[in-house]
């Protein structure tokens, strides 16, 4: 008995060891990082201002499968590390249209801007560290500041070589949360690359300084080995004066207000037709009688029909799932597969969408859309349209509620109001009038809101591609 008490005090103390070993050389690595990044120069910063420009890939974001979508992103993003303020102002060129618009923490309230549509809302889901945190990962200055709040989680991973290169391995929980990789090379202090626990990573080169401050000025980010966001250029602004920085412009007008999606909701739109939301993901269920036609796979699809089971007092499945699009809107689909869906798509889709699958499914599980497809006698009648963002895209219709249910082609969660249009709910709407079907009334995979044939085509009748307003030089190619 004493000789196993001796062992393990033995233990315990080759642990603290080894814990206090291992702590001293995550401090000296974190150490060298600081020094390499400016010393007092980068951690006495008060503000900075970001300039960047991007060139952003989406794989099988294009028109068809296999064709991946290229799209244009200049971005500026402001700090002020002393009163936790911050913005991101992006102008975005798109296959759907441009886009000048603003997030932004003043401290204390979220808002919204949209330039071209002049207008701004309040935003209770942003903070101080969810506004500009893709753009914060995107500098590898920014994650050295995000590494020192956060140093406390700060652990060493050994070490490996990159590109002939030494490089200590150094993990922590960026804002608290997810737990990033860092690679530092070991001659330099400097960080090479940076890795998320979901296959993404960040390649930061070319290295510069401004006022004592150095930053990467080539930051290329890939997901699964695949680029997905490359940078053009990079200028950063040192201790710049943010003081009028996050005020409202002059030039925007208020809107309502935000929908309160905090809390799951179900909505009877019409005799047995139901939304079911949660945050910003919703689905939309019709009632076949012994089980329901669904669609809108983003993750939490069975806590959706759970959600409508509940409400009706059931138990019903989901027989048929319409996968809209190839594209996206998929991170609940095996979900949906696992309680024995079949699923809605085409034909020349399904090998892109098979991909989705954890465990592969049997063709079976699959149903065609040729032209058109009816289900339950009618009650569901799916369509082929062609956007500009999609060349094969499935129309989810209700005749008896004279309902659609869209992806991204018409939605908001704005409050008593109406999204901006652009290239794709322009031909969004052409379609549909092609089709020569009584529609009224339209949902969204991103909230529970409805919205009306009035309202798309109030804000269709007189659209024009926006322009960049005068005096915001960030559109500047």
């Amino acid at each position: 008995m004493q000789l196993l008490c001796r062992l393990c005090i033995a233990i315990c103390f080759f642990t603290t060891l080894t814990a206090s070993a291992g702590n001293d050389k995550a401090q000296e690595v974190i150490d060298n990082i600081v020094e390499a990044y400016g010393g007092k120069a980068l951690t006495s910063m008060k503000s900075l201002i970001v300039h960047d420009r991007y060139k952003t890939i989406t794989k099988n974001g294009g028109v068809r499968p296999g064709l991946d979508a290229v799209s244009r992103l200049h971005s500026t993003l402001t700090v002020d590390f002393e009163q936790n303020k911050k913005s991101v102002k992006n102008w975005s060129v798109q296959a759907r249209g441009k886009r000048l618009s603003e997030i932004m923490f003043d401290g204390k309230t979220g808002w919204s801007i949209n330039y071209l549509r002049g207008s701004h809302v309040i935003r209770p889901d942003l903070n101080q560290n969810n506004v500009g945190a893709g753009m914060m990962r995107l500098l590898d200055t920014t994650v050295v500041r995000s590494l020192l709040d956060s140093k406390s989680t700060a652990m060493y991973e050994g070490t490996t070589t990159l590109s002939t290169q030494a490089h200590d391995k150094l993990s922590f929980k960026i804002s608290g949360k997810t737990k990033v990789t860092l690679y530092v090379n070991k001659a330099t202090g400097l960080i090479s690359q940076m890795h998320l626990p979901n296959s993404t990573k960040y390649i930061y080169s070319e290295y510069r300084k401004t006022n004592g401050v150095t930053y990467a000025s080539d930051t290329n980010q890939f997901r699964n080995e695949q680029a997905v966001m490359m940078t053009l250029s990079r200028s950063i602004e040192v201790n710049p004066n943010v003081a009028t920085a996050f005020t409202l412009p002059n030039a925007t007008k208020p809107l309502e207000g935000m929908r309160d999606n905090s809390k799951m909701t179900v909505t009877e739109l019409s005799d047995g037709v139901y939304i079911a939301g949660l945050g910003n993901r919703s689905s939309l269920f019709v009632d076949a009688g012994n089980h329901f036609i669904g669609a809108g796979t983003l993750p939490g699809f069975k806590e959706r029909l759970q959600a409508v089971n509940n409400k009706i007092k059931a138990d019903k499945p989901a027989k048929y799932v319409i996968v809209p699009e190839h594209q996206g809107h998929m991170g609940g689909i095996n979900e949906a597969a696992a309680m024995g869906a079949d699923f809605v798509t085409i034909k020349s889709h399904l090998p892109s969408l098979k991909t989705q699958f954890n465990t592969p499914l049997p063709d079976e599980r699959f149903v065609f859309v040729d032209g058109e497809l009816n289900l339950a006698e009618g009650k569901v009648r799916v369509f082929d349209i062609s956007t500009v963002t999609s060349d094969h895209f499935l129309l989810f219709y209700v005749p008896d509620a004279k309902l659609v249910y869209t992806m991204d082609e018409f939605g908001t969660n704005l409050l008593n109001s109406v999204p901006s249009a652009d290239k794709r709910t322009m031909s969004f709407r052409q379609a549909i009038e092609a089709l020569d079907i009584d529609v009224q009334h339209f949902t969204y995979v991103h909230g529970t809101g409805v919205l009306s044939l009035k309202q798309l085509q109030q804000i269709t009748n007189n659209y024009k591609e926006g322009s960049c307003p005068a005096g915001h030089t960030i559109c500047a190619d």
